[in-house]
Parts: structure tokens; C-alpha cells; sequence
């Protein structure tokens, strides 16, 4: 089926509608609705997928666990992708100037050894001023959002390097302007940066923000994570309960399968449109992986929905 975007919501709004009565059950994951897929191939066939804790035999669970061939006319399916939030325990030691996206980062709350890096996803501007994004779980770890905003927002330092007494390493200070349940997080950015390459690894510059709404099996994407470095995917489905995710397969034509998708390290690195258009065009911010083949990814269009809502203002360059 050759999906156009507008279709592709109405059978999602389907979807979602269908699986309500699974929503809630703790064995379950997540729940996707996509593409199937085939010995880690995507087909042409839309599913309603279940991620669960661990796939059994239906023979082995009871008659009330056992999930259903198909719902409201769509084929399903269940696997048990083991994808994981994305920071690396090591210390950080690479230092860029003038910053780019793609390059490691450090939040001043996990200064503590063992380090904890993520990813400058890219550096922005915001009403003037240049700003990076990353995920929140890259600066806040789990604490929760009310903690942030009175303790630490506008306050936590963040480096680029190991930290030193003369936060000669900071880069910036984090942004009042979140979202937990996004999982992204801004930073203000005070150091001078490099609007000549703005992703590490690939040409062209963020002129302004170009959102794409994917669609499933048809937006190839790449990313710059500080780990793993410059990898390739395929989005091929989207959440049924959080409908701001979307999973991500390697790309067979463009990534080597010897080497994985994505790495620790590689949290707030930002997945864009694999074309060559100097305009760069960002699909979603990486939140999560298997360290394998598969990712997941928030919808760009959400956080930017989100960061007008904080701000009353939008991106531009």
C-alpha cells in the first residue's frame, strides 16, 4: 500500500480507536501501528503491533493473555524490541569549539563519577538568541518536572567537556522550556557556534526549522549521535498510546548491518530527512534504542507545538 499522509491518519485514528481495551495491560510496552515486519525487513502490510516484556508461546500464557491474529481488519503482531533510553555512563572527552549538533554533552547534575553524556541534538535560534536541544532525560534524568522547574531549570550548567572548576567546559545554562513527557529539554547556549555545518558529519546548515510528518515506510532519516555517529533508518510506524513516538528500523540500503542503529551517548540527537538538501529537514529528536537495529524518536512537530505553547514564539534563523 502506497500510504499518503492523509490516509495514513485516518487508519491511525482507526487503530487507536481499536486497541483501547489493551491500552493499559503492564505486559504490554507499547503498541504501534505501522508496517509489519519480516526477519527485520519492512513489508507493505499495516499491522497493530505489540511490544511486550517478553514474547511467549501462546500455548504457555493464559487464555486471557493471548492477543488476537487481527483487530478491526488489521493484521497484528508482537515482538519484544528491548528499547532503552540512551545516555552513556563514561566521561566525556572531546571537546568542540565553535559547537555543532552532534557533539557530546553533560549535565551539571551528573557531574557525580560515574559521568553521564547525551547528544546536542543541533544549536538554534529562539527570539535571537542561539539554543540546543536534547532530551530531558539527557539533563534531568528521572526527576520529576515540578522538581525541574523550581530547582534546576534556568539554573543547571551545561558542558560539553569534563567539568572543571572554572566552568571554563560550560556551554550553557538549561532552559526554562521543556517537556518531560516529550522528553526533550532546551539549552541556552553561550558559546560561539558553528552555522557552517550545523549537524557533525553532514553539509548544510539549519536556515529554520523544516518539520516532516513522516510516513510510515516511505521517510528515510539519518542522525549524528555522539557515540555512534552518523547512522541510517526508516520510520515504518508510529504509537498507539503516545502518538508523539515512532519507531525507526535500519535503513539496509544506506546503514551497514554490522553496525547499530544507535548507541548509548546517542540520547537528543536529532533524526533528519536522508536527501541532500542543504535545508535540513528534522522528523523527531532520538529518545530510545535497542542498541541494534531499531529506535524510537519524538515528532518534531510536537516539541515545536510545544515550545510555541512556553514561549509564544518560534524558531527561525
Amino acid at each position: 500500500m502506497k500510504l499518503t499522509l492523509r490516509k495514513q491518519k485516518q487508519l491511525y485514528k482507526r487503530a487507536a480507536k481499536a486497541i483501547e481495551d489493551y491500552a493499559d495491560r503492564p505486559d504490554i510496552v507499547d503498541i504501534e501501528f505501522g508496517l509489519k515486519l519480516v526477519d527485520g525487513l519492512i513489508t507493505d502490510e499495516l499491522c497493530i503491533r505489540f511490544n511486550v516484556r517478553k514474547k511467549m508461546s501462546t500455548k504457555s500464557l493464559r487464555s486471557n493473555l493471548v492477543l488476537p491474529n487481527e483487530i478491526a481488519g488489521f493484521k497484528t503482531d508482537v515482538v519484544d524490541f528491548d528499547n532503552r533510553l540512551q545516555i552513556l555512563v563514561l566521561p566525556p572527552r572531546t571537546k568542540i569549539r565553535p559547537l555543532i549538533g552532534g557533539s557530546q554533552i553533560l549535565s551539571q547534575i551528573f557531574l557525580a563519577d560515574p559521568y553521564a553524556y547525551g547528544t546536542l541534538g543541533a544549536v538554534m535560534t529562539l527570539n535571537g538568541t542561539y539554543v540546543g536541544i536534547t532530551n530531558y532525560h539527557v539533563l534531568y534524568g528521572s526527576i520529576p518536572a515540578q522538581m525541574v522547574q523550581t530547582d534546576y531549570a534556568g539554573k543547571c550548567r551545561i558542558f560539553q567537556h569534563l567539568h572543571d572548576t572554572k566552568s571554563i567546559n560550560s556551554i550553557g545554562v538549561a532552559s526554562t522550556v521543556f517537556d518531560q513527557a516529550l522528553d526533550f529539554a532546551l539549552i541556552g547556549i553561550e558559546e560561539p557556534v558553528n552555522l557552517t555545518q550545523s549537524l557533525n558529519g553532514f553539509p548544510g546548515v539549519i536556515k529554520q526549522i523544516i518539520p516532516v510528518d513522516p510516513i510510515y515506510g516511505q521517510t528515510k532519516v539519518k542522525k549524528t549521535g555522539a557515540t555512534s555517529g552518523i547512522t541510517y533508518g526508516i520510520v515504518y510506524g508510529q504509537s498507539l498510546r503516545n502518538p508523539a513516538r515512532f519507531p525507526i528500523i535500519s535503513d539496509p540500503n544506506f546503514q551497514d548491518k554490522n553496525l547499530p542503529l544507535s548507541l548509548d551517548g546517542d540520547s537528543g540527537s536529532l533524526w533528519i530527512v536522508n536527501d541532500n538538501d542543504t535545508n535540513i529537514k528534522i522528523v523527531g529528536l532520538h529518545c530510545q534504542g535497542d542498541g541494534e537495529t531499531n529506535a524510537v524518536a519524538t515528532s518534531i512537530t510536537s516539541i515545536l507545538n510545544a515550545v510555541k505553547k512556553q514561549t509564544h514564539e518560534i524558531y527561525e534563523n
